[in-house]
């Protein structure tokens, strides 16, 4: 338990060392805005699916694939369940249908890509080589339903465009999940030629994404972040209930190894830094959700160590 909590925290603590360079990078006014948004553009676009697709230059194996079987199945339900839930439990005596949205949003939604998959090269003695693998199918489907129900959070069904948001699923990411799963089921190993570019553009991907993680953190209210009572369910529901109980029910259904630790780890992320862009884009309350974005993120600190150490315990 001892050794999962250590690891686990102080590779978390470096990630947040390289999102402080971000945030002071950002105060100095080197990282404005539009550099930002061209940092993100270049880590959407070209770093995570090179990172995507040198994950799946493994050796094909029966077990591997039923490993991403199970893990896209286990995915998919916990998205499920966890919209389910945020109905319930995130209304409270909110009636404003912006904050309504935007707090179901955060609750629901994970920074699988941005901080999830840095954890998951990062804690490749915990979760194995298959850490990025399973973690890839985690973004793939996370986009699927962010694109259509998270979508649906801020627009009346009869305003919601289907090719539209089929449109904005084509991403970088899932192209580089389609591109790495044929190579991969068809045994394919890339020359050295374009594997070497490939692994040297996805080694871009943890500086690069906490940098611009640490800049948007720069960018919030910090006077009035933690006087906003409305954050704080939020962040308790996305960093320790729903991560307990993706916990309870993985080790109910008896599952072990790397795809236990990846979906337990990406489940149990801080909330997604798209919830602040989607808030902002469909009218919901932008700065609420980048509260709760910032608070989510800080606790991070200490919750995902904790759900780890309690893991191990488990898996013993």
């Amino acid at each position: 338990m001892f050794e999962a909590f250590q690891t686990t925290l102080m590779q978390i603590l470096i990630l947040f060392l390289l999102m402080g360079v971000g945030f002071f990078l950002s105060r100095r006014q080197v990282l404005g805005e539009g550099a930002v948004k061209s940092l993100i553009r270049i880590l959407f676009d070209v770093v995570t699916p090179c990172v995507i697709i040198d994950a799946f230059q493994l050796e094909r194996s029966a077990e591997r694939a039923g490993g991403l079987a199970v893990a896209a199945l286990v995915i998919s339900l916990y998205h499920i369940v966890a919209i389910l839930l945020s109905r319930v439990l995130t209304f409270g005596r909110h009636r404003d249908p912006r904050v309504v949205a935007s707090r179901r949003l955060c609750t629901i939604y994970t920074n699988c890509g941005f901080m999830g998959l840095p954890l998951l090269t990062a804690l490749a003695t915990l979760v194995g080589p298959e850490g990025v693998f399973y973690g890839s199918v985690f973004i793939t489907i996370n986009n699927v339903f962010l694109w259509t129900q998270g979508v649906l959070l801020f627009q009346k069904k009869e305003d919601f465009s289907l090719r539209a948001a089929l449109r904005n699923l084509l991403s970088p990411s899932v192209f580089g999940v389609l591109i790495g799963l044929a190579l991969f089921l068809g045994g394919v190993t890339l020359p050295t030629l374009l594997a070497q570019p490939v692994e040297y553009l996805g080694s871009m991907n943890t500086p690069l994404a906490m940098l611009i993680i640490g800049a948007l953190i720069e960018r919030s209210d910090w006077e009035r972040m933690f006087a906003d009572r409305r954050a704080y369910l939020p962040v308790l529901l996305r960093n320790i209930a729903f991560p307990l109980l993706t916990l309870a029910a993985l080790w109910g259904l008896g599952l072990h190894g790397s795809v236990f630790l990846c979906c337990l780890l990406l489940t149990a992320c801080p909330t997604a830094g798209n919830c602040v862009i989607f808030s902002e884009n469909f009218n919901g309350d932008k700065d609420l959700a980048s509260k709760i974005f910032t608070l989510s993120t800080l606790f991070s600190v200490v919750s995902l160590p904790c759900i780890i150490a309690l893991a191990s315990i488990l898996l013993c």
